[in-house]
């Protein structure tokens, strides 16, 4: 069951009331019920056995796995959530921006998380992470709210103009809110403005006197006011409390720029105003039954307005008899992707006299609804369609495009700029064919844009275009239709083309020529970014959308790769479709009664073209650029599900045609050939003499790290570079130049395509690979370099050579101190590997003896690990070589200011006076110390210290965590977003308590670059690195909770001693080699009289602490 997710009035410490920076009653996500938080969409899940800090065991990923994880994460961003609402109902400020950062760390993209964030920010005085947030959010969504938000932090932090430009924006693209008149007010005083305006088509901010949408004005004369250049005549003012409102006349929703003035001509803050904008409603209606229609609509610039829509006849000028006029004032179900929305509903009976009738559901402008005009009763009863009698082709087909020549058509609505380019690239592509009896049809949809409408006007007069317009706004298919019949007398075969798209100058041509194959293709349509089954290169998802030269070299490309191949599939795409007028005189055009505003008519259409023996192919050599979605809007989803319903209905068995079409992937072969190009093209460009593979897996992390650093320097070298990671799919070897995701379609699958792996790699120039990690890889992944002959180094990253449980950590989750092999092979037997083969320890050390002595190199970050390598593999010949330069002649202070990066402190999190605050980072699982934050946690809170324990990171349990007494979680984090989280939580020592020899630690850099001196444990290179450096402290792994809090605290009181020096003094003490022992001395006696005494396990401790390297 869904969980409801409310945030209840602020409250402070005390429980009385707080006053944030914005008027959070206005704003507060009480304003937004049912919302319902969608998980984040992920190819894989961390499948991490025991928790965040070690490699995952590999294994396929199948469906199931995927629903668990989001299951999983949607349960963790529903838990963060209802704890930032508690802490915020018991008056818990920082409690609640702590649970809101995880929250939103989680699902960064959430809208509703986004906005509690920065209310919890606001909160606490962080206007800086409340107006980044706020501007992230104004920019996705457009909310109100955020805007007036982000224009109150802008004030806070006194950059008066951006608070001006933010309520610039929203007076000039939202309805008025009464509420907003005091800030309003302030920004105008600010930035020295004259007045200024809002506009209302109703609600709280409309005509008191109920005389309907109202121009609202500050201003301290009369105004002048000037709709789409004509002026219009101010109404009678009506008095409100500070400001004046005028009634506007009717038909004003058409307007798209209302201008305000002031007496001399001066622009009031707001103008101009998108009058249509606000007054536009977004909705959707559907039928319920065969006299029930209903829905949902709500004005999207102008939230507490209600929506009136028109109940009409459907005529072809919108002139039908009125049938009803609703007021929509009862809430609909939450929109899915728009958690923010606030629709009405809409709840329709047919009267009995008009059964059967097609009804047009408008707003006050005459603009349809999605899924408007319909008729419930044909709706309802749908049959399949007939695939009876009359199915055979014509006796003659066309061998070639019929002689009547080709009309591109070109349906438009809005979006001017993309438009003109889309049609400017047709234009270049008939010039490039020769213009052979080529008309571009444009079918202008009764646009509102008035640029778009001019501009299209110019073409016409030059004879760029044909221009055909609808006297009033019916669709998508409608204007289509009109296109595809504009040509039928003359047998004009039509190419129509969505007004979001872009063509190759070669387009025309090439569509032609694949139409000339054969007789009997009904359709064709090309490949694209966008395109559902068609999109390249991941056929998964959507693409971004290349630009024009971008189009131009892939257009190019995947015309070398595939030429003229044409493949059969069970339905075109309507962005971009080729069809032969003898299927369309035959089919007919699309089923306006049933498609209204698009999606699913073209799919309607071919299958009753296949129903009549036609064939619909893709043209896999042909590449149109699409940029999707644009032309649906809001209620896409809801048209694509009732039409994908239809289709079905009408079709059955569709949805199994494309299904099965989906897992065959008969256009896998073609993706491929156009990724090799590209990949084979973009290694001719750098024209390196070499190129060195690096295998890796696909778990990111610090190996990702190392390898992207690995990537640049041999670029920087010269050389060219592939990389090979594994496939979630299981069994499968992707090839990219560095990003993942860069070449999905070359995936060979191991072991039967390996020597076609190794035919690119041989075209590639490989002249040496580099192991980096093995996990995921199939067995021949192993022997390719012998099968190329040439030389392989492998990285050692962690123990799988020698381990497979890889960390070294065992019974107790602790380290094992690296027994014999009869010991390691009980304890594999015992808690299970942590790689995905099934091999022994003997078996496995035995292959990477043999692996290690045929490398050229074997390299290793550091002594410490070579030190555990020769252990197993004395005879192996190693190189040293550190992941990133410690430079330790640099004190702490001299580090961080030349290497840490000048960060924002965004999300700042206060502290109590006289409190020590101890920072951990990253992935706190089991290895990297979970038990032994735990057990810290439970001291200090039983000895009562001044310690406050923070996680700039995630853990696998975090609620335990919090019961113990810790501070902020963030949760997963962004690469680059570590060093604003630690500006912000102002630790005094960062603290890495892992129990397993780590071989690095990126994290211990990341530390050091805050500015941060690092407490560690005695095993792995962390410590090794902290002591050469001398930027933190040293502890035995073995050390008591009681101890370790207690050297936290030393380090800590040093770290805040320098601080203060550093604030003094132009020159920083140094951070140097210093004892544990010295720092104990450095306490007061107070102290050390406060503290209890030590029992004879910590006295042991300390004595081994005596000699331990500190700072």
């Amino acid at each position: 069951m869904a969980r409801r997710a409310r945030l209840p009035a602020q409250t402070g410490t005390a429980g009385a009331p707080v006053t944030p920076a914005v008027p959070v009653e206005r704003v507060s996500l009480d304003r937004y019920p049912g919302y319902r938080r969608s998980a984040p969409e992920r190819a894989e899940p961390e499948a991490q056995a025991d928790g965040p800090g070690g490699p995952p065991r590999r294994r396929r990923v199948s469906e199931a796995d995927r629903r668990a994880w989001q299951e999983w994460q949607q349960g963790r961003i529903e838990d963060a959530f209802a704890d930032g609402q508690r802490a915020q109902a018991e008056g818990r400020a920082l409690d609640a921006l702590s649970a809101f950062e995880r929250a939103h760390r989680l699902s960064p993209d959430d809208p509703v998380l986004m906005f509690a964030l920065g209310l919890a920010r606001s909160l606490c005085d962080d206007h800086a992470g409340c107006l980044a947030l706020m501007e992230r959010l104004g920019g996705r969504v457009d909310m109100r709210e955020a805007w007036v938000t982000a224009a109150s932090a802008a004030l806070a932090l006194g950059l008066n103009q951006r608070a001006g430009r933010h309520v610039e924006r929203l007076l000039s693209t939202h309805g008025f809110d009464p509420s907003l008149s005091d800030i309003l007010g302030r920004v105008m005083e600010a930035t020295g403005r004259v007045g200024w305006c809002a506009l209302s088509g109703g609600g709280p901010g409309g005509d008191p006197g109920g005389g309907g949408a109202v121009l609202n004005v500050l201003c301290a004369g009369p105004v002048q006011m000037i709709a789409d250049g004509v002026a219009i005549p101010p109404g009678p003012p009506r008095r409100r409390a500070l400001w004046r409102s005028h009634v506007l006349p009717e038909g004003w929703e058409r307007w798209e720029a209302l201008e305000v003035r002031d007496g001399a001509g001066t622009p009031l803050l707001g103008s101009p105003i998108a009058a249509s904008r606000i007054a536009r409603p977004a909705g959707f209606v559907e039928a319920a039954g065969p006299r029930h229609i209903r829905g949902w609509a709500w004005h999207p610039a102008d939230r507490d307005r209600t929506p009136q829509i028109l109940v009409r006849v459907a005529s072809d000028r919108g002139d039908g008899e009125l049938v009803a006029r609703l007021e929509l004032d009862e809430a609909a179900d939450p929109l899915p992707g728009n958690a923010l929305a606030r629709p009405r509903r809409i709840d329709f009976a047919v009267p009995r006299r008009l059964r059967g009738a097609r009804l047009d559901f408008t707003d006050a402008a005459g603009q349809s609804l999605f899924g408007s005009p319909l008729d419930p009763l044909l709706l309802s009863d749908l049959r399949p369609a007939d695939r009876g009698a009359g199915g055979a082709l014509p006796a003659a087909l066309p061998a070639a495009a019929t002689a009547g020549g080709i009309d591109v058509v070109i349906p438009v609505y809005r979006h001017c700029r993309r438009t003109l380019d889309c049609i400017d690239s047709v234009v270049a592509s008939r010039q490039r064919s020769g213009g052979r009896d080529v008309r571009i049809v444009v079918v202008e949809d009764s646009s509102p844009d008035a640029d778009l409408r001019a501009a299209l006007d110019a073409l016409a007069d030059d004879g760029v275009i044909e221009l055909l317009r609808t006297p009033r706004n019916r669709g998508f298919t409608h204007a289509a239709n009109l296109g595809l019949q504009h040509g039928a007398a003359a047998g004009r075969d039509v190419l129509l083309l969505n007004s979001d798209t872009l063509v190759a100058p070669d387009w025309l041509e090439r569509m032609r020529e694949a139409a000339a194959t054969a007789g009997d293709i009904g359709s064709i349509t090309p490949l694209s970014n966008d395109a559902t089954i068609l999109s390249y290169p991941d056929r998964r998802r959507a693409n971004p959308m290349p630009d024009a030269d971008a189009l131009t070299a892939l257009a190019d490309q995947a015309a070398r790769a595939n030429g003229g191949e044409l493949i059969g599939i069970p339905t075109g795409i309507g962005f971009c479709m080729y069809m032969r007028r003898a299927c369309l005189d035959r089919v007919g055009g699309f089923d306006e009664a049933l498609f209204a505003q698009g999606y699913g008519e073209e799919n309607d259409w071919c299958l009753r073209a296949a129903a009549l023996g036609w064939r619909h192919v893709a043209a896999t050599g042909i590449v149109v650029a699409h940029e999707g979605g644009v032309s649906f809007g809001e209620a896409r989803q809801f048209l694509m599900a009732r039409n994908a319903a239809i289709v079905e209905r009408l079709h059955p068995g569709y949805d199994a045609a494309v299904a099965a079409h989906i897992d065959a992937d008969p256009l896998a072969m073609a993706r491929r050939r156009i990724d090799r190009l590209r990949l084979l093209d973009s290694l001719a460009a750098e024209a390196a003499p070499a190129t060195v593979a690096l295998v890796t897996h696909d778990q990111g992390g610090g190996v990702e790290r190392v390898v992207r650093s690995r990537i640049d320097a041999l670029r920087a070298a010269g050389r060219a570079v592939l990389v090979l990671r594994p496939s979630s799919e299981g069994g499968v070897c992707v090839v990219s130049d560095g990003p993942a995701d860069s070449h999905p379609n070359l995936a060979w699958r191991l072991p039967d395509e390996t020597d076609a792996l190794c035919d690119l790699l041989r075209e590639a120039g490989v002249t040496a690979f580099e192991w980096h990690h093995m996990l995921g890889h199939e067995p021949p992944m192993r022997e390719l370099p012998a099968r190329l002959g040439v030389p392989f180094t492998i990285t050692v990253h962690d123990y799988a050579a020698f381990c497979p449980r890889v960390t070294l950590v065992s019974y107790g989750r602790r380290y094992c101190g690296e027994p014999d092999l009869a010991a390691c092979e009980v304890c594999v037997a015992t808690l299970g590997r942590r790689t995905d083969e099934a091999i022994g320890v003997a078996p496995l050390r035995a292959r990477s003896a043999r692996e290690f002595a045929a490398a050229a190199r074997v390299v290793v970050p550091s002594q410490d690990v070579g030190r555990r390598i020769e252990r197993h593999f004395p005879h192996v010949r190693l190189s040293v070589e550190p992941w990133e330069e410690d430079h330790p002649e640099l004190d702490l202070a001299a580090y961080a200011r030349r290497f840490g990066a000048a960060v924002e402190r965004v999300g700042a999190v206060p502290r109590a006076p006289g409190r020590m605050r101890i920072a951990l980072l990253g992935g706190i699982g089991p290895e990297k110390g979970y038990d032994v934050l735990l057990d810290c946690l439970r001291c200090a809170r039983e000895e009562g210290l001044p310690l406050e324990f923070v996680v700039a990171g995630f853990t696998p349990d975090d609620a335990t965590l919090r019961e113990a007494g810790c501070g902020p979680i963030t949760g997963e984090y962004e690469a680059g977003e570590l060093p604003a989280l630690l500006a912000g939580f102002d630790a005094d020592v960062a603290f890495l308590p892992s129990v397993c020899p780590e071989t690095w630690s990126f994290t211990l850099s990341e530390a050091w670059r805050a500015g941060l001196p690092t407490v560690v444990f005695d095993i792995g290179t962390p410590a090794e690195r902290v002591r050469a450096t001398g930027r933190g402290l040293v502890l035995p792994i073995a050390l008591p909770p009681a101890m370790i809090c207690r050297q936290l605290m030393v380090c800590a009181q040093r770290s805040i001693q320098q601080r203060d020096s550093l604030a003094k003094t132009a020159v920083p003490p140094q951070f140097g080699h210093r004892s544990a022992a010295t720092a104990h001395d450095s306490r007061t006696a107070a102290e050390a009289a406060k503290r209890p005494a030590a029992s004879a396990a910590e006295r042991t401790a300390a004595d081994a602490a005596e000699t331990t390297d500190g700072f």
